[in-house]
Order: C-alpha cells, then structure tokens, then sequence
C-alpha cells in the first residue's frame, strides 16, 4: 500500500538583523559619513535629524537631540552619536549599562573620550590636541601623562580653523585636533575622522566586553576627577 501522506518542509525563518551599536543622527549630509564608516567596518545606523530651528541655530541642544535620543533608547544601541558636520558640531550620548538609560555627554567628557582613543592609535610625536582654555585639565592631564602633546589656546568659532592650520603646518604633527567649548571638533584629517575615532573606540571595548561608561569612568580614576570649567 502506498502511503500517501504529504510532508510539508519547514520555511527557514530569516534572522532579524542585529542592531549595529551606534547610532548617527544629524542632516542628510551625514549620511554618506555614514556610510563611509559603514565601509571601514564601523558598524552604525543614520537616523535623519533637522538641527536647524527657526531662528538658524544648529547647536546640539538637548531639547532637539530628544526625539532621535529616544529612538536610541527604546533599541539596543550603545552610542549615539548627532553631529552637524559642516560646523565641525558633535554630542554624544552613552549607556549607563546595557540596557540602561543614556549619559549625554558634556563636551569635557567626550573631548577626554576623544583624546583616549587617538592616544591608543598614534605615535607621540604624531598627535597634537589643542584645546580650550576653558576646556578640563583633565584632558591636558591625561595627554601629558601617556607623552603626547597639548596646547591650551582661546579658541572660539572664528579663529578655530585658522589655528588649526598653523598648528598643522608648525607642529609636524600627523593628526592635529583642536576642540572649543561649544562642542566643535576640528581636525586636519577631516571631521569624518572625528566620529570614527568614537565608533572605533567602541567597537574595541565592546570586543573586551566593555562600554564607553566603563572606559569613562577608568579614565576619571586614573587621570583625576576634574571640576568642569564654566564657559563665562
């Protein structure tokens, strides 16, 4: 007798797909920065953000960073990320844990992030920071003490790039970074470079199982908690 009961063959169920660890949140010329990282292996997803209100202000307020904020804390993402790069203007955000809620970081916080991981990347004589003076000793302390050099300097908006420029053509320094207190970064490698030097340092914590937390609060411990300097 010829047994004609049908088999069905299971349907494969695709996986969903991971959410990268960072999220970039900015104008739409940050997507292709996006996917230039993206490129260099540096996982991350954009979210499209208008920093640009009625007035013509673009500083990364907390009050317009909220809406993209929360679609960062309702998903698995570890860093945010909103930047304004034609203004060299960056904020950034960190888990507390896991799955806890986001420290946005001050520009302080984020310099010293910033220093940590060139400073784990360069040569000493390859990397020269200059920043406010209004900025945290910690920064300064924490570059003096692994051989790397610092410059305070009175940065603002104007005269920023000009001092860049000098330091770069003067100092022989391969990566020269120079940061003011409203939160711009400006770099002779580009502010590309900027962002993914924090995608860069995250992806590398992360495969210690480590956050940027964690790397922040070792760098308080062993470089000194530093008051933050009022920008008046």
């Amino acid at each position: 007798m010829t047994d004609t009961t049908s088999t069905t063959t299971p349907t494969a169920t695709a996986s969903p797909t991971p959410t990268p660890p960072c999220l970039l949140a900015g104008p739409s010329s940050l997507q292709s920065l996006a996917q230039s990282v993206q490129a260099q292996g540096l996982d991350c997803n954009y979210q499209p953000l208008l920093l640009e209100d009625e007035a013509g202000s673009t500083d990364l307020t907390y009050k317009r960073l909220a809406p993209a904020l929360a679609e960062a804390q309702a998903q698995p993402y570890q860093l945010f990320i909103a930047a304004q790069p034609h203004e060299h203007k960056l904020s950034a955000a960190i888990r507390k844990s896991a799955d806890g809620p986001f420290l946005v970081l001050s520009t302080h916080q984020l310099s010293v992030l910033l220093a940590d991981a060139l400073t784990g990347q360069e040569q000493e004589n390859s990397l020269l920071v200059i920043r406010s003076m209004v900025l945290t000793d910690m920064l300064e302390t924490l570059l003096v003490k692994r051989g790397f050099r610092c410059k305070t300097e009175l940065l603002d908006s104007d005269n920023v790039q000009q001092v860049l420029e000098a330091a770069t053509a003067e100092s022989g320094a391969d990566t020269v970074l120079a940061i003011t207190e409203w939160g711009e970064f400006y770099c002779n490698k580009g502010f590309a470079f900027v962002v993914e030097q924090l995608l860069a340092l995250q992806q590398r914590l992360a495969s210690q199982q480590l956050s940027l937390y964690d790397q922040l609060q070792g760098l308080y411990y062993r470089y000194g908690f530093y008051r933050e300097k009022p920008w008046w």
